[in-house]
């Protein structure tokens, strides 16, 4: 996956506790790993996604935790609930899982990008 990959690229430069960041915008989400002022020097590739609610927001989040919640889910789509880049980021298999309390759910809490 792209947090994985991102992840190596932190462990290959000696940064494994820096997180990587999510960019979500109108239709794309990007993720690349956080390596403070050389971060404008990597590339990612942007992966579309269907985008609801106002503005573009991004995240960091550490690597390890993220892809252990992506991978409890077993369905192919995930709707990422973001309320802002500071708040934790609820993870659901249904668009709808907010208000279906049966719905399994995984809540990841953001880290700060120091520079």
């Amino acid at each position: 996956t792209q947090i994985q990959r991102g992840a190596a690229v932190l462990a290959a430069k000696g940064h494994k506790a820096q997180p990587v960041t999510l960019a979500v915008d109108t239709d794309t989400v990007r993720v690349a790993p956080y390596l403070g002022r050389e971060a404008q020097q990597v590339r990612t590739r942007e992966m579309p996604a269907t985008i609801t609610g106002d503005g573009a927001v991004t995240i960091a989040v550490n690597p390890q935790f993220f892809t252990d919640a992506v991978e409890s889910f077993r369905g192919d789509t995930l709707t990422l609930h973001i309320r802002a880049s500071g708040k934790p980021v609820l993870i659901t298999d249904t668009p709808d899982g907010l208000s279906d309390h049966s719905e399994f759910r995984h809540l990841v809490m953001p880290q700060r990008l120091s520079s």
